[in-house]
C-alpha cells in the first residue's frame, strides 16, 4: 500500500519519502506522486544493495511502513533494531513485530501524515533497538528454528504412534 504512504506525504508539509525497492507497480507510484504535486518529494530509490541500508536508516528521521498484508514485518524489526521511530499500519503482525515501540494508525492518509509528523519530530529510541535486538537477533531467531524443529519432531512421532496404535490398526489390542 504505497499509494498510502504517498498520499500521506500529500498531507505534510515539506516532507520527503524514500520508497526503496522496484516493482511493477513503480510507474504508477510515480505517477500518483506526480498527479498529488509531490514527485519533487518521494525520491525512488530502485532496488539498493543490502548492504546500503543500515546507511539509508542511519540517514533518515522516521520509518514508515504502511503495509497492511505484510506477513513477517522484517523491515520493522530492521528499523527498530537502528531506533529510528517507526509509524505502521495498525494489524496484529506491525503490533507484535513493534512490541509496543512505534505508532500504530488507521489506514488513512492524514492520519498516517500526523503520526509521520509526530515521529520526525521525535529522538531514536535507544530502548526500541535493544527491545528488536533482544527479540530478532540472530541468537533469538535461532532457539525460534529450533523450536519449530522440535514441534515439527514432537508432531510426526505423535502422528506414528496414533497411525500406529489407533483402533483398527495391526498394533493395536
Amino acid at each position: 500500500q504505497l499509494e498510502l504512504a504517498i498520499d500521506a506525504i500529500a498531507h505534510t508539509r515539506g516532507m520527503r519519502l524514500a520508497i526503496v525497492g522496484d516493482g511493477p507497480e513503480r510507474t504508477a507510484l510515480e505517477a500518483r506522486a506526480a498527479r498529488l504535486s509531490v514527485r519533487d518529494r518521494v525520491h525512488f530509490t530502485g532496488a539498493l544493495d543490502p548492504l546500503l541500508l543500515p546507511d539509508l536508516y542511519a540517514s533518515s528521521d522516521a520509518f514508515v511502513f504502511p503495509s497492511a498484508s505484510e506477513t513477517q514485518g522484517l523491515v520493522l524489526a530492521e528499523a527498530l533494531a537502528t531506533g529510528l521511530p517507526v509509524v505502521a499500519l495498525d494489524t496484529a503482525v506491525n503490533r507484535e513485530v513493534l512490541g509496543g515501540f512505534g505508532a500504530l494508525v488507521s489506514a488513512g492518509p492524514a492520519a498516517l501524515a500526523a503520526a509521520l509528523e509526530d515521529a520526525v519530530a521525535a529522538p531514536r529510541d535507544p530502548d526500541a533497538a535493544v527491545d528488536a535486538g533482544r527479540r530478532f537477533g540472530r541468537e533469538r531467531q535461532s532457539e525460534a528454528v529450533q523450536e519449530i524443529y522440535r514441534s515439527i519432531s514432537l508432531c510426526r512421532t505423535f502422528g506414528t504412534l496414533v497411525r500406529d496404535y489407533a483402533p483398527g490398526s495391526k498394533s493395536y489390542r
